[in-house]
């Protein structure tokens, strides 16, 4: 799909809060950057917790790592791979530190990495 300004989109739902877009051009910006709400949140299963505790939240097989901006959904987003769990994200000091956020058309926000200590 091509958007009026020529950017080439490349568009997979996964489900009503999981659109994962991925631009096909020079920026991947998916809006301008932003400065997010000081605290988000992120979901996953209670199985995924050793492994960000360690390595951090990455992105893996995504452009960025989602946050929410309340708990409810971000347990939703947990929830839809076992038994939810819900990280809490110090996302003004990311900021403050130098760290990039965007914020999706869906109103989700975006960034590429959550070190370990803004958990």
């Amino acid at each position: 799909t091509e958007n009026e300004d020529g950017t080439h989109l490349e568009w997979n739902v996964q489900d009503v809060y999981n659109w994962t877009m991925k631009i096909i051009n020079e920026h991947p910006e998916i809006k301008d950057k932003i400065h997010p709400i000081d605290i988000l949140y992120h979901g996953t299963a209670t199985r995924f917790v050793p492994s960000i505790l360690e390595e951090g939240i990455l992105s893996r097989t995504r452009i960025y790592v989602h946050l929410s901006q309340d708990i409810e959904t971000a347990m939703t987003v947990g929830s839809r791979h076992g038994k939810p769990y819900v990280f809490t994200i110090d996302t003004k000091q990311m900021h403050e530190d130098g760290y990039k956020f965007y914020l999706s058309e869906n109103n989700i926000y975006l960034t590429k990495i959550i070190p370990t200590k803004y958990l």
